[in-house]
């Protein structure tokens, strides 16, 4: 158990001696939203992907729309958040993401013969 908690605390960045700090331990990440929308589908992508590319990510929902199908306003929100050091590459990331899936959308019924 202990390996698993020193492996996510290196992971998120919690826990390692600051190299000035002579041994001191740093404060957690502060965690940055760098998605946010009312279902969960933008969400799951985006963090699938930032996972794949080495990105610590989070999924944030308000408890209530856990429990209550609502997907409006603040109840409905719901938001990627990131380590704040790796705030601007995810949000390039993830808009890469959302374009490349609007180019493919554009032409829905082509395929690669060309019909």
């Amino acid at each position: 158990m202990a390996s698993i908690l020193g492996w996510l605390s290196r992971l998120l960045g919690c826990g390692q001696d600051s190299e000035e700090g002579g041994g001191e331990k740093s404060a957690p990440p502060s965690w940055v939203t760098v998605l946010t929308a009312f279902d969960m589908v933008q969400p799951t992508l985006a963090s699938a992907r930032l996972t794949d590319e080495g990105i610590p990510s989070r999924i944030r929902q308000e408890a209530v729309s856990s429990v209550i199908p609502v997907n409006v306003g603040l109840l409905g929100r719901i938001e990627v958040q990131v380590p704040g050091a790796l705030a601007e590459e995810a949000r390039q990331l993830i808009e890469a993401l959302f374009e490349d899936a609007a180019a493919q959308d554009s032409h829905p019924f082509e395929d690669d013969a060309g019909l």
